[in-house]
């Protein structure tokens, strides 16, 4: 109680106290000018002091205690200049102390001793849920704003609080609130480690898609502005830059992107979005290798892409290439002329489209993981010198585990577009721990909610990553209407980077759609099932497109696979549910990849294919795995291998 008797009474015995010592000094030293600019020097000191030790306490305090001195010693040495006792002087005296008072005691009453029965509507709510948290203690709510999709509170922190000890404390006040914790963010405020926002995001459901305007950027360099891929719920926009910036005042380099999600999440989507607005600047080229899927991924934009890999040996080769083309292209962007009449470039700018009619490239890889494993060598030494010669390399997989891609190679992807995950462990695979401790949390959306994103982009402040976005949903008419519009900007690889990105891939694919047409039925697969099944899959009627099920039964048996390069899905995993039975009819209570080591290349899978089929045993419950996750995999057989590979 007296410390807050006293926080009142001292302003004004301050002001009291002013009017006597000025006389005082006033008769002492007010007729000596060298006294007189001490006292000048010794109050703008004090001033100074007042202003920089109290940057401990609350904005609003600081300010207030600053002006108060400052205003007190400003009267003061001009009263001791003049004469305290002349009637202005007084009148200043007197007025200007009782609004300072007055002013200091208002606000000392609005921040302490508030009953909460007593706050505003727009204050109350998170001052008093905020206050049951201990890292909140005597924290103070400042501005509130509030949106369709959250709410959010500026909070100034007690010293010696932190941001950090605040983030710690998110799942706290998801309890307090009575809200699940992936719908609370503590995020950083730039600049003030003593200031959080607290925003508390609506349901994913309300999670409402971007809506889709059409283009936004005809006939722009891809330099000029970032690719547009919707908004965040604090209302700021997702921009990703695909190339980087040589701007002395702000540089900004190019950066290579990961795009992880489960299966459904949308990353495609996101992706097919991403190269239509690329499409609308004059200066960069989409290339795109898909090994499983490219018709149903990318058909319906296929003609916007300048080059496709489509196959799973041709999506490879095409990563091989890159190593050439940057050999090619850095050879050649040092030897061109400048604009300026110099010689060469130390990376892609819009320039080398203008005078030399050179683009930058877009290079999406889907299902990175599997491919980069084959090629990880080469991938690696492309990653770290595709940026100087205008590659920006986006690795498209649904996560990107330590077992399948190397430490160094995944270091190089400095963005991340964040889809839906299944795990935690997937979901720091894709995020920066930064990111996950302000409550980011992509495994609430799963496949659930498809484009919804935490996008950690280069040229955004990293406040923004860890709050929730939406991907614009763009339909067919959209993307029907967008690649119309777009087709008079579209630019082309030149002659050589096409050479050297082409070489292996588009022969390849085009030798292989031809083969296809053309070879005989004799002595193909289908062949072989006509002759022992008395079927002509030529007839009408059969669907030759259809898989053939493994037989059903209890006499099931899996013959020597066919030699062909690379089995169809069901009959690799056929394959690999035959050789675990044989181990478990043998005795073998578990297994290890070591036991399947030859069955990669038998079924023309990577090894990383065998891992995975056996997690997702795992998962349906027919393995258990036996040993910590950072060891060597050992797997258990908890289920019935023969009625599941009967299954098949």
């Amino acid at each position: 109680m007296s410390e807050r008797i006293t926080s009142y009474v001292l302003p004004w015995a301050i002001t009291m106290a002013a009017w006597p010592l000025a006389l005082v000094l006033h008769l002492v030293i007010g007729d000596s000018p060298l006294w007189m600019s001490f006292l000048a020097l010794g109050f703008a000191y004090l001033a100074y002091v007042t202003w920089s030790t109290w940057a401990v306490r609350r904005q609003e305090t600081r300010v207030m205690v600053t002006v108060f001195v400052s205003a007190v010693l400003t009267w003061e040495l001009f009263a001791i200049t003049v004469r305290p006792w002349q009637a202005d002087v007084a009148k200043a005296w007197a007025l200007g102390g009782l609004v300072l008072s007055v002013a200091w005691c208002v606000r000392h009453a609005a921040l302490s001793g508030v009953r909460d029965s007593d706050k505003s509507p727009e204050t109350s709510g998170n001052d008093g849920l905020l206050a049951k948290v201990r890292a909140f203690k005597d924290a103070r709510v400042g501005k509130v704003t509030e949106s369709e999709q959250e709410l959010r509170a500026r909070v100034h922190l007690d010293a010696p609080t932190t941001a950090k000890e605040a983030q710690d404390a998110r799942e706290q006040i998801a309890a307090v609130a009575g809200v699940g914790a992936d719908q609370v963010k503590v995020l950083k405020v730039a600049g003030h480690e003593g200031q959080v926002d607290v925003a508390f995001t609506r349901g994913q459901d309300a999670l409402k898609p971007a809506v889709w305007t059409g283009p936004r950027h005809l006939g722009a360099s891809i330099a000029d502005y970032p690719i547009w891929l919707g908004k965040r719920t604090d209302g700021s926009d997702i921009n990703w830059w695909i190339v980087g910036s040589d701007d002395e005042e702000n540089p900004r380099p190019l950066a290579h992107t990961k795009c992880t999600g489960v299966s459904g999440a949308g990353k495609t989507e996101t992706l097919c979005t991403a190269i239509l607005q690329m499409r609308e600047r004059v200066d960069v080229v989409p290339v795109v290798g898909d090994p499983a899927k490219y018709s149903q991924s990318f058909g319906d934009i296929s003609e916007a892409i300048g080059l496709a890999a489509t196959t799973r040996e041709t999506t490879e080769q095409l990563v091989r290439n890159l190593i050439p083309l940057i050999e090619y292209r850095a050879g050649l962007f040092g030897t061109l002329t400048r604009a300026d009449g110099g010689k060469g470039y130390k990376q892609w700018v819009p320039e080398l489209w203008t005078l030399h009619r050179i683009p930058a490239i877009f290079l999406d890889i889907e299902e990175a993981t599997d491919v980069l494993m084959v090629v990880d060598e080469e991938a690696d030494e492309a990653l770290r010198k595709l940026r100087s010669v205008g590659v920006h390399f986006c690795a498209s997989t649904q996560t990107m585990p330590h077992d399948n891609i190397n430490r160094k190679t995944r270091g190089q992807f400095t963005q991340s577009l964040a889809h839906g995950q299944k795990e935690n462990q997937d979901a720091k695979y894709a995020l920066e721990a930064e990111t996950l401790e302000a409550g980011a949390d992509p495994t609430k959306w799963a496949n659930n909610a498809p484009g919804s994103l935490y996008a950690e982009v280069t040229g955004t402040d990293k406040v923004h990553w860890p709050v929730d976005g939406r991907v614009p949903r763009m339909r067919a008419a959209d993307r029907a209407e967008m690649i119309e519009r777009t087709r008079p900007y579209w630019a082309e690889l030149d002659a050589g980077s096409y050479r050297i990105l082409a070489e292996g891939v588009v022969d390849e694919q085009a030798e292989a759609v031809e083969t296809a047409g053309d070879e005989p039925l004799e002595g193909t697969v289908d062949d072989d099932f006509a002759q022992v099944s008395d079927l002509d899959l030529t007839s009408d009627g059969i669907d030759t497109s259809e898989p053939l099920s493994a037989p059903r039964g209890a006499g099931v048996t899996f013959a020597d696979p066919l030699n062909t390069s690379r089995m169809s899905t069901e009959d690799a995993r056929a394959e690999l549910l035959n050789r675990m039975h044989i181990l478990v009819s043998s005795g073998q209570t578990d297994v290890t990849f070591e036991d399947l080591a030859d069955l990669p290349d038998l079924v023309g899978r990577p090894r990383g294919w065998v891992y995975d089929e056996l997690e997702q045993l795992a998962d349906d419950g027919v393995l258990r795995r036996v040993n910590p996750p950072n060891k060597r995999a050992v797997y258990e057989v908890a289920g019935n291998v023969f009625a599941e590979a009967a299954a098949m």
